[in-house]
């Protein structure tokens, strides 16, 4: 896709946003942006992936963009998804999320308490051994926090999709601006070597 008609499509996904018709938004969004912002995010990131991921450990919220786009850049050997009880209920977000990648396995927290998130990736790191990443894009932030001290605990690196350009009228990043943070690498942050 070219990139006026990339930009016209953004305008257009705004507009629908604006107008409060957000299913159609979602649906222009799916039809028309998402596959763009794929290739996108990849050619932009492809050159920041260091290392082979084995394993990468998405946490999953009402928004399924940034669980598909790190599993598309990063082509995991195994892809587990962390949802809550409420989320799991969405199905519009696993079929969006099985339409993109094959293989993905789903586990639903029984509650979102610290010892039931850190129990369960520490189970399914168990199951699924190999360098791990957990992406903490989606989910609540005590899911976040949780997977966040488990990546200190096991060496596993810490990503967020992020974006660079917002629209406070829609509260959504524009679609072409999201991009890889490496918020934790144990390589590089591990505080006991580096942060004396």
């Amino acid at each position: 896709m070219s990139n006026d008609t990339f930009k016209s499509n953004i305008g257009r996904w705004l507009e629908l946003q604006k107008s409060g018709k957000t299913k159609d938004a979602k649906r222009f969004y799916y039809d028309e942006l998402f596959d763009d912002v794929l290739q996108r995010f990849n050619e932009k990131e492809t050159g920041n992936i260091k290392e082979h991921v084995d394993v990468l450990f998405s946490i999953l919220g009402y928004s399924p963009e940034p669980v598909v786009m790190a599993a598309n850049l990063f082509h995991p050997e195994k892809h587990i998804i962390f949802q809550d009880l409420q989320v799991s209920q969405n199905v519009e977000n696993s079929q969006i999320i099985r339409k993109y990648l094959q293989g993905t396995v789903f586990v639903t927290l029984h509650n979102e308490s610290f010892g039931c998130i850190y129990d369960t990736l520490k189970e399914q790191l168990t199951l699924y051994p190999g360098h791990c990443t957990i992406n903490i894009t989606g989910g609540k932030k005590s899911m976040a926090a949780s997977a966040g001290i488990f990546a200190r605990d096991f060496s596993c690196n810490l990503i967020y999709i992020d974006y660079n350009e917002y629209d406070p009228e829609s509260r959504r990043p524009l679609p072409g601006s999201e991009y890889l943070n490496l918020v934790y690498d144990p390589k590089r942050d591990m505080p006991e070597l580096f942060h004396l």
